[in-house]
This record gives structure tokens, C-alpha cells and sequence, in this order.
């Protein structure tokens, strides 16, 4: 008989043999996923490309290089001549507070060198190089560094997110099928319990003579026992998908789950929020400077040095003429006006000096720069509404999550309650078995009762681990 007992516990508790670790399984699944081996190269190359675009903030500059093509004419021999009328480089210097806009780049130096040259068939041929350099002011380029600040953070968090996110979301996937799996087997015991009760009745009905065949309890019966069987057989086709799905995720068979961990539900709420709220607090601020600088004033300041050099030896009556020029200027604009000064020096070798000044200015009664403002201060006000938003649906979802943390533990606690009631009912019932006063389908609803109550307190351990990783999520 106890054998009997012990082939019966085997077959109702097959799931339960052979079973793998759960730290195991997710080690398994972790290593083999191409679904994380993309994540991580996507989140290499992100962090790669913020170094390239840091490096590069450093680093840029730009050079515009321009040259006229010889120019050749022959009025006769003796006058033909060959120039090159312009030959000149520009190099642009960004310093560390440096600022890219669709102008330019502000707070940044401008070297430009010129060469140009001319020679005719005479001889004469002159050279005049020069050498300049202006560097451009934004007024309001004290916030740069903060902007480029911001700007990197808001890099570093999207992507230090997008990686944990999907990280935690392939493991929560895991957990997901280990708990459907479970589910599954657990039905799958009710369901076979159920087709042997439908089975059992069909076979008493048909020893006993308790109904005519064909009657309608008979029909009754038999209809029972094919809708076990169709149950049953949904089942089956249900576990074996089950299984086939999560050997693709961990490359493993599935052969029960042991020693799942208690989850860690301890919910910890942020003053700052989460990466989402930052996300949306450095989006404000982006706007904001977005809207204090779109009418920020620009002012420009340059200087040159110039010298020219002419000699003739066809004609020994020729001059032999040496010049220097020298210039500055400044400009400031704002809005929809500009006022600029130039001064230009030129001496020459008979120290005769011509100095010149130059007053500009301009404005324009269309100037757009006032609607730009105020749709600068739009987005400026939208983003910050968007951060409040965004820190106040944080503070509701971590209401929500609160809730159900309060929700999962109740009924945790239950489930072990019950299963310590259905381990002594099983044990209580076991004795009268032995004892010849419980009978043996006592016995098997008992053990089967057991099971389904330590698969209960698995499959809630499992989705509290679910709820761990979705406070992680939330935090993150």
C-alpha cells in the first residue's frame, strides 16, 4: 500500500523533480539573450557617442580657404600681366566656453590670413600680405557652460535609462514565463484530477447501472469526461509553448524552479524624482536659456595689420612703394537695430598718413525678433508645466505602487497561511490513511490540495519579485 502511495505522489507532483535554481536560470538567461547583447552594444555605442560629441566641443574648429583662379591679359607684351587677386585662409578658434549657434560660433577667435599677388611681363609684381583677428562675444554666453552642462547630463541619463530599463525588463520577462509556467503545471494537476473524477463517475455509472445508457445523465457524464480531455489537452499544448519560449529566452529546459528568492519591496520615493523627472527638469531649463538668449545682444570686436610691397626693375624710374595699414572695429547688435564704428590707419614710406572713421548703424521696423521672444518664453513656460507634471505623475505612481506593495503582502501572507493549513490537513489526513479511516482518493485530493498551495505561495513570490523589478523601473 505505501508504495502504491508513493507512485501516486510521484505521478500528481511531477513538475516538482529535477528543478533549477532561480538564480541560476537567470544567470543562464543573462548570458545567452541576444535581446541584452544588443542592449549593451547600443548602450557601448551611446556612451561612445557622447564621448565623440565631447571630445569634438573641445576640439572643433573650421577653416574656409579661398583662392581666385589667374587671371591672364595681353593688351601687348609689355603690359601683360598675371595675378592672383585673392589667396586667404580663415581658422576658427573655439575657447572652453565656446557656443555653436546658426550664426557661428560665439565666443570663439577668427585668424584669417591673406596673400594675394600680382606679376606682369614687365616685371613689376607686388605682394600684399595681411594677417587678422576678431573674436565675437555673446552677451549672454555666461550660461554657456551651464547649457553644455545640462546638456551632457541630459545625454548621460537617457542613456544610463535606456540600458537599466531594458535590462530590468528582459529579467521581469523572465520572471513572467517562470510564472505562467508554474500557472500552467498547477492547472494542469486540476485538470487531471478533474479528468480522473469524470472518469471515475463515467466507470461508476456503468458498474453500478445508476443511469440507462443514452439517458440524459449518462449523456451528462460522458460529456463531462470530453470536456476534461479537451481541457487537459489545451493545457499540454499551452506548457509545451510555455517551455519552448522560455528555452529561447535562457537557452535552457525547463525542469521546475527551486529556491526563489523573497522579494525586496522596500519603496523609497525621491524629493528630485526619477530620471524622468530630471529628464524633464534639465528640459526646462534648457528652455528657459533657450528664451533668456533668443534676445541676447552680440558684440564683436577686430583688429588687422596689413603690408604691401611693390618693385619694378623694368623701369629704373619707377617707385619702389611700401605701405602699412592697420584697422579696428567693433559692432553691437540686439533686437532689431545694430551701431558699429571703424577706424582704418594707412601710412607710407614718406610717413604721409591717412586716417579714416567710419560710423554704421541700422534698423528695422520688421524684425521678427519679438515674436521669436515670446515663443521662446511659450516653450520656456510649457517645459516648466511639463516638469511639475512630470514630478506629480511620480508621486502618483509612487502611490500606486505603494498600494499594491500593501495589496501583494496581504495576500502573500495568506497564501502561506493556507499553505501551512494544507500541510497539516495533508499530514492529519496521511495518518488516517495509514489508520485504515481516510480512503485513498482523501489521500490524493489531500496531496493535490498541498501542491497547488506551494505552487500559490510560488507563483505570488514570483509576481512579487515582478513588483521588485517595477519599483526599480520606477526608480530608476
Amino acid at each position: 500500500m505505501r508504495k502504491i502511495i508513493i507512485l501516486l505522489l510521484i505521478l500528481i507532483l511531477p513538475f516538482s523533480l529535477f528543478a533549477t535554481d532561480y538564480s541560476e536560470i537567470m544567470a543562464k538567461a543573462k548570458e545567452s539573450s541576444r535581446t541584452l547583447e544588443n542592449a549593451e552594444i547600443t548602450y557601448q555605442n551611446s556612451l561612445l557617442d557622447n564621448e565623440k560629441a565631447s571630445r569634438s566641443e573641445d576640439v572643433r574648429y573650421s577653416v574656409i580657404a579661398e583662392a581666385t583662379p589667374i587671371n591672364t591679359s595681353f593688351d601687348n607684351m609689355e603690359n601683360g600681366s598675371t595675378e592672383v587677386s585673392k589667396l586667404s585662409a580663415s581658422i576658427v578658434i573655439p575657447s572652453s566656453s565656446s557656443v555653436a549657434t546658426n550664426e557661428g560660433m560665439s565666443n570663439a577667435t577668427t585668424i584669417t590670413v591673406s596673400s594675394p599677388l600680382s606679376a606682369g611681363y614687365d616685371g613689376a609684381f607686388s605682394i600684399s600680405p595681411s594677417v587678422s583677428a576678431s573674436h565675437t562675444f555673446n552677451l549672454s554666453s555666461s550660461e554657456g557652460k551651464y547649457k553644455k552642462t545640462l546638456q551632457d547630463s541630459q545625454n548621460t541619463l537617457k542613456t544610463e535609462q535606456t540600458y537599466k530599463n531594458a535590462l530590468l525588463s528582459f529579467e521581469k520577462s523572465i520572471i513572467s514565463q517562470m510564472q505562467s509556467l508554474l500557472s500552467t503545471e498547477k492547472n494542469i494537476r486540476t485538470s487531471e484530477n478533474a479528468l480522473e473524477s469524470a472518469k471515475k463517475s463515467m466507470e461508476d455509472i456503468k458498474t453500478l447501472g445508476t443511469y440507462s445508457e443514452g439517458s440524459v445523465n449518462w449523456r451528462k457524464a460522458e460529456l463531462d469526461v470530453k470536456k476534461a480531455e479537451n481541457s487537459l489537452s489545451a493545457l499540454y499544448e499551452q506548457y509545451e509553448n510555455a517551455k519552448e519560449q522560455f528555452y529561447t529566452a535562457t537557452g535552457l529546459n525547463w525542469s521546475g524552479l527551486e529556491n526563489i528568492p523573497e522579494p525586496n519591496l522596500e519603496l523609497v520615493s525621491l524629493e528630485s524624482g526619477n530620471t524622468d523627472v530630471r529628464l524633464s527638469y534639465i528640459d526646462s531649463e534648457l528652455a528657459r536659456l533657450e528664451a533668456e538668449g533668443s534676445a541676447a545682444s552680440t558684440l564683436s570686436v577686430s583688429g588687422s595689420l596689413g603690408a604691401s610691397y611693390k618693385n619694378s626693375k623694368a623701369k629704373a624710374g619707377d617707385k619702389v612703394q611700401n605701405t602699412v595699414t592697420g584697422s579696428a572695429g567693433v559692432s553691437y547688435s540686439g533686437g532689431n537695430w545694430s551701431i558699429g564704428a571703424d577706424v582704418t590707419l594707412t601710412a607710407t614710406k614718406d610717413f604721409s598718413y591717412t586716417p579714416q572713421l567710419t560710423i554704421s548703424g541700422s534698423w528695422s521696423s520688421l524684425s521678427t525678433s519679438d515674436i521669436t521672444e515670446k515663443t521662446e518664453a511659450n516653450n520656456a513656460i510649457k517645459a516648466s508645466n511639463n516638469y511639475i507634471d512630470s514630478l506629480t505623475n511620480y508621486t502618483i505612481e509612487g502611490m500606486s505602487l505603494a498600494q499594491k506593495i500593501n495589496a501583494f503582502n496581504l495576500d502573500y501572507a495568506l497564501l502561506k497561511e493556507d499553505l501551512e493549513y494544507q500541510r497539516q490537513s495533508y499530514e492529519l489526513i496521511k495518518e488516517s490513511y495509514d489508520a485504515g479511516l481516510a480512503s485513498e482518493s482523501e489521500l490524493e485530493n489531500a496531496a493535490l490540495a498541498l501542491e497547488n498551495a506551494e505552487a500559490d505561495v510560488e507563483i505570488k513570490k514570483l509576481e512579487g519579485l515582478e513588483l521588485e523589478y517595477d519599483i526599480l523601473i520606477y526608480s530608476l
